[in-house]
């Protein structure tokens, strides 16, 4: 059988062979075994490996369907500073919301070179008031950095928000008046 014959199909008796018929010969020429009808074999694999995304997408909801992993969302809503009577000392509540679908537990949150662990759980749209800070009120608005640790209680899985803070500037101090968050969630 010359070359062309190959590449187009053509068989010993000058008629066009049948992809099984091909396949027979390939696979003798290669010493494999006989291969009888491999096409459902194919679509059976495809079947499968279908079967197979769509039941890992089912039992885990915390991958996308490409199989990336679903990045939960904390965001701090309201921030609330209470200040002494002479301004120098301050407690700084906010109000955190889980914007994830899963149940998360915060279980740290820095802010002003101070670390407070809430270990409060919170389930998908929960929100939580929490103290995140108290001690001195900053005298200048270097450090405005505020990160938040948390896991997904489903999987064990951490993620930190970073986020920056806003300050106004009253009779020396400078008293937080918004938390707003980079959107750079990083899986830790």
């Amino acid at each position: 059988m010359g070359f062309f014959s190959k590449l187009f199909g053509i068989g010993q008796s000058g008629k066009p062979e049948t992809y099984e018929e091909r396949l027979a010969h390939t696979t003798q020429a290669a010493g494999i075994g006989a291969v009888e009808n491999s096409q459902p074999r194919v679509a059976s694999v495809s079947e499968e490996l279908g079967a197979a995304q769509e039941d890992r997408s089912a039992r885990d909801a915390f991958h996308d369907g490409a199989g990336r992993k679903v990045i939960p969302e904390i965001e701090c809503e309201r921030v609330e500073p209470h200040l002494s009577a002479e301004g120098s000392h301050m407690e700084l509540w906010v109000t955190l919301c889980n914007k994830s679908p899963f149940e998360i537990e915060v279980t740290d949150v820095e802010l002003l070179r101070e670390h407070n662990r809430p270990g409060e759980f919170l389930k998908p749209g929960e929100k939580y008031e929490a103290r995140i800070y108290q001690g001195d009120t900053p005298k200048d608005d270097t450090l405005d950095d505020v990160i938040i640790r948390y896991k997904i209680v489903g999987n064990g899985d951490y993620f930190e928000s970073r986020n920056y803070i806003e300050y106004d500037f009253r009779d020396g101090y400078y008293v937080p008046r918004e938390i707003h968050q980079n959107r750079s969630v990083q899986d830790i």
